[in-house]
């Protein structure tokens, strides 16, 4: 029994000893995280980047939209009293209606290349 049982501690031990993991203050390991952390700190730059250039196309979008229904306004109330230039301006009010919801859809692929997934619970970003 007592050889069992000094068998049996002298395995504890060894395999104490045989566990060398990388300690958090060891330079590999730092070299690891900041490896880590640089990459994940440029898929954020990225998601940033691709956001503010989908917000600005929408917002672009949208002024135009306004712009158009401005044109379409001024078309309508020139309509009367100088129908050439109604025509004209209604024709302005045609070419930016369709090129506000170009812009306005088209500023989607920004969140695809931000890895973000519209869902109708909201927004979902992949990593």
């Amino acid at each position: 029994m007592k050889k069992l049982l000094t068998l049996f501690l002298l395995v504890i031990c060894l395999s104490a000893f045989g566990q060398d993991t990388l300690n958090i203050s060891s330079p590999i390991r730092q070299n690891y995280l900041n490896i880590n952390s640089f990459k994940f700190q440029e898929q954020i730059d990225n998601i940033q980047l691709n956001l503010s250039k989908y917000r600005k196309e929408r917002q672009t979008g949208a002024l135009m939209g306004f712009g158009a229904v401005a044109t379409g306004v001024t078309a309508f109330v020139l309509y009367d009293k100088n129908y050439e230039v109604s025509q004209a301006f209604s024709a302005a009010a045609l070419i930016t209606g369709v090129a506000s919801v170009i812009f306005y859809l088209d500023a989607e692929k920004y969140l695809k290349r931000a890895s973000i997934k519209i869902s109708p619970v909201g927004l979902k970003v992949n990593f």
